[in-house]
């Protein structure tokens, strides 16, 4: 097998990446970001014209002539993507064949489960993803730059909530008001904010996600749990629930790990936009022994519609 520091070692450490690019995007970035619920669109370039068309009633009864009657407004916000990337320099040793091969012994699997290239590519990738999903996706802060220095992950882009910060600024949002989360009572509070915008009968018959925390959505299951007795709820693999309020049965909780906190956000999912320019561009070199990665790639977010969501900021 190759040292990783030869040629041969990086030509095919390159070549796999160029081979199975899009089967590692989608297993480690575009599938996740679904699971949980969000409107990804791939292969955004520069920006992304997203369309909300709101109707007023157009039916009327039947008679001779043309009798105007509804109105159509279409507004239009936009993803802009921005460009980030990955720049890392790595100690070769440690991506020497044999010692990955001691790894593989240690954990029990073997290197035809796993090849060293996959395994390479995947750990970059999915910190990569955490990153976004932990840092940019709902609180980032697009940054200045400061040349030679750089950023946060969190300074990459704007997250959904400085969108809906700058909704707010200019007065095109306004924040539900709640208060706290109190222990005891969260159940019943969480239900009032629920039912606030699930309000009538046909947001009733649509599916709803209600984006929060880990720990409030655990605060409000043992509210009920302790008022009510043992619940059965429907969950999948990222933790969501459904079911949780009685009087609002569309509604899944989805818990994430950039949100902290009892600051919840109600939405449909295909409200929430998330724009990927596709795979990622990545090239790998050595240079003086050390070996260097490099990543170049887009991502942006936006919210379609702001008459349908509702943001408790807390």
């Amino acid at each position: 097998m190759a040292n990783f520091l030869d040629t041969a070692g990086l030509n095919a450490l390159q070549a796999f990446y160029i081979d199975n690019a899009e089967t590692l995007y989608e297993q480690v970035f575009d599938e996740p970001m679904r699971g949980q619920d969000f409107n990804v669109i791939n292969d955004v370039k520069d920006h992304h014209l997203l369309m909300s068309v709101d109707p007023t009633e157009v039916l009327q009864a039947w008679q001779s002539g043309f009798t105007e009657k509804g109105t159509v407004a279409i507004s239009a916000r936009k993803i802009v993507m921005q460009g980030v990337k990955v720049n890392m320099k790595v100690s070769p040793r440690a991506y020497h064949f044999g010692n990955y091969l001691s790894y593989l012994k240690a954990t029990n699997n073997d290197a035809y489960s796993l090849p060293f290239e996959q395994y390479f590519w995947t750990v970059i990738m999915r910190q990569a993803y955490r990153d976004h999903n932990e840092k940019v996706l709902w609180t980032g802060v697009k940054a200045a730059i400061t040349a030679g220095t750089p950023t946060t992950a969190a300074g990459t882009a704007d997250g959904f909530k400085k969108i809906l910060d700058d909704a707010v600024t200019a007065t095109l949002f306004t924040n539900t008001v709640t208060g706290a989360i109190v222990a005891t009572t969260a159940y019943a509070q969480v239900t009032a904010f629920a039912e606030s915008e699930i309000n009538t009968a046909a947001k009733a018959a649509e599916d709803y996600n209600l984006y929060c925390s880990l720990a409030l959505l655990r605060k409000v299951q043992a509210d009920k749990q302790a008022k009510f007795g043992n619940v059965v709820y429907q969950t999948n693999p990222f933790n969501a629930v459904r079911g949780l309020i009685d009087t609002c049965p569309n509604l899944t909780f989805v818990p994430q790990p950039g949100i902290t906190g009892d600051t919840m956000y109600i939405t449909r999912s295909q409200n929430l936009a998330v724009g990927f320019d596709g795979t990622p561009s990545f090239e790998v070199e050595r240079h003086l022994g050390d070996l260097y990665v490099m990543m170049n790639w887009s991502f942006g977010h936006q919210v379609i519609n702001l008459a349908d969501i509702a943001r408790n900021n807390v």
